[in-house]
């Protein structure tokens, strides 16, 4: 523990310089910030990148009267490269390089030397390269056998038929020789022709009649593998498949082909504080989809007329045009929402994983279970004002002895049945309904709220009584006639 302490102490150049210590581990001094900062940057900014190109460039620019000929080593020029396109590749590696000025502390003083010393400085950046190499290759073989899973989930049945064996060689299983994966490949154009015939398209594609190139849009790029021809940019780079390998890249979850989420380490998103989808995210997870469904085994092979490095500025230049404006906004922001809905939740808005949970209960009853048995509790009296005087009618002196306050409200005209609960029974002169007060009754009297009758014609015989309640603590006198 000691020895690392001292180790992150040393300064960049000297832990180059010292064949005793092993460059591989990353955690050792500042050299362990630049190799974690370059799988980051492989991932979340260029795979394809070049760390020795990158600090050609940059330090040309610090440093005017440095001559490096790495440039011209390792970058070989294109005849048919515009000065545009020129201009937008110093701007990419120029961009990569105030990235790690901005991200390493000590770089402003590494730097310095590094540019004294140009052994160390090549070290460093293929210490970079081999960092960078080591995540995407983490990545590869991470989604070879889940990706399969994925392509699964989306099935009617849940089931690749017919099924892959484990381990098996891509070459013999995948790409054009599964219709299922070959059909996620196919460009849109091929689409309808495949559809007809997949044998027969399948083996045009293998024997060279039909080629792909990078620029052409496949299948496996639009939501629910569906396409519009007349509007080709409906659902494109929504993919659930894309989603899916996202996911498995950047959030670390293991389990999203079921849709839910488990708990596992923490992803790359939740290390880096990653809390948008980004274009360039989007295009990496869109090339390692298209790797685990094709038939190669190595990376650094390709299809006669495909690149990936090509496939990957493709899906960046789908967002970048001006006339696809609208469609990158709102491919986007679908992407964040579904990503990050905590980041992203607006008023109105659901995640996806929330919006399913709801239309799953949609059409289902929620029970609840019954309420325990409550234990009868003795009765207590009532309080003192709110005791009511005893009752006086032609059949003699009947007590209350409902403590209920009861609200005043008209008698109906009709006459009811008698409740067994209201009062005695053996008072038949005494009626109570559910929605009336206690009130004594003759079968000949008129009803108190017939507009006919007047209280004058209510004989002292025929007496009403209604009990009103007391809202405050004001004794209110009760009249008995």
């Amino acid at each position: 523990m000691n020895s690392q302490k001292r180790a992150k102490k040393r300064p960049l150049v000297e832990i180059l310089s010292d064949r005793r210590v092993k460059k591989t581990r990353t955690g050792l001094g500042s050299l362990g910030d630049y190799k974690t900062l370059a799988r980051w940057i492989g991932r979340c900014e260029d795979t394809f990148i070049n760390f020795i190109q990158v600090f050609a460039i940059g330090m040309n620019e610090d440093f005017p009267a440095t001559d490096t000929d790495d440039d011209d080593e390792e970058h070989d020029d294109d005849d048919d490269a515009t000065p545009e396109d020129e201009e937008e590749y110093i701007q990419h590696h120029l961009r990569i390089y105030t990235i790690i000025s901005e991200r390493i502390k000590t770089f402003s003083t590494d730097i310095k030397t590094l540019s004294e010393r140009e052994d160390q400085l090549h070290s460093l950046c293929e210490q970079m390269n081999a960092a960078l190499s080591i995540s995407r290759s983490d990545d590869i073989r991470s989604l070879r056998e889940i990706g399969l899973s994925y392509v699964a989930a989306l099935q009617p049945n849940k089931v690749l038929l017919p099924p892959i064996p484990p381990n098996s060689s891509k070459e013999d299983y995948r790409g054009w020789n599964h219709a299922v994966l070959a059909e996620l490949l196919c460009p849109i154009e091929h689409i309808a022709a495949f559809r007809k015939d997949p044998s027969g398209t399948c083996q045009k594609f293998q024997d060279g009649t039909l080629t792909i190139t990078s620029d052409q849009l496949a299948l496996y790029m639009y939501r629910g593998q569906r396409v519009n021809v007349e509007r080709i940019d409906d659902g494109l780079m929504c993919s659930e498949l894309i989603k899916l390998t996202w996911r498995h890249l950047f959030q670390s979850s293991r389990s999203v082909a079921e849709g839910r989420r488990i708990r596992t380490k923490r992803g790359i998103a939740d290390y880096n504080e990653i809390t948008t989808v980004t274009p360039r995210t989007i295009a990496y997870a869109t090339i390692h989809t298209r790797w685990f469904l094709c038939g190669l085994d190595d990376w650094r092979s390709d299809e006669l007329d495909f690149s990936k490095d090509e496939l990957f500025n493709t899906v960046l230049d789908l967002f970048k045009q001006e006339v696809s404006g609208s469609w990158a906004k709102a491919t986007l922001e679908e992407w964040n929402i579904e990503m990050f809905p905590k980041q992203s939740k607006r008023p109105g808005t659901r995640s996806t994983s929330l919006a399913t949970f709801y239309s799953h209960c949609r059409g289902r009853t929620i029970t609840t279970a019954p309420p325990s048995p409550s234990v009868p509790k003795s009765p207590v009296p009532p309080p003192r004002w709110c005791r009511t005087p005893p009752v006086t009618t032609t059949s003699g002196t009947v007590p209350h002895t409902n403590p209920r306050r009861v609200e005043p409200s008209p008698v109906d005209a009709s006459p009811t049945a008698a409740s067994p609960h209201n009062v005695h029974n053996s008072s038949p002169d005494l009626h109570q309904d559910d929605s009336g007060p206690l009130t004594a009754k003759s079968s000949t009297a008129p009803a108190l709220n017939d507009r006919n009758s007047s209280p004058d014609n209510i004989t002292d015989e025929e007496v009403s009584v209604v009990l009103s309640p007391i809202k405050n603590k004001n004794k209110r006198k009760v009249t008995i006639p």
